[in-house]
């Protein structure tokens, strides 16, 4: 139960991440070519400064976040090589049992 959990947790992360991320391209696409006043003040330019600024964080987030899950999943399979080559078992390792 607890994994299902987990996982509808992450599927609700990472669709929401999407649609920030696809707000944030729309947003940049609609209106990079807008009438400027080349002043500081231009909202428009700030605000494509922004989601410029948080679709790279998102995918630098996203970027740690998979080479964190592919070492997690190396080690897994990894584990379970070791294991299933080298069984552990009280006859393998010739443990003598006493009453």
């Amino acid at each position: 139960m607890a994994g299902r959990k987990h996982t509808a947790l992450f599927v609700i992360t990472a669709v929401l991440l999407c649609c920030a991320l696809f707000g944030s391209f729309l947003f940049i696409a609609v209106n990079a070519a807008h009438n400027c006043t080349h002043d500081d003040d231009c909202a428009v330019c700030r605000m494509i400064d922004a989601c410029i600024h948080s679709v790279r964080s998102a995918l630098a987030a996203a970027a740690v976040v998979l080479c964190a899950l592919a070492a997690v999943m190396t080690a897994a399979v990894l584990c379970r090589v070791t294991a299933a080559s080298h069984p552990t078992t009280l006859i393998s390792l010739k443990t003598e049992l006493r009453n």
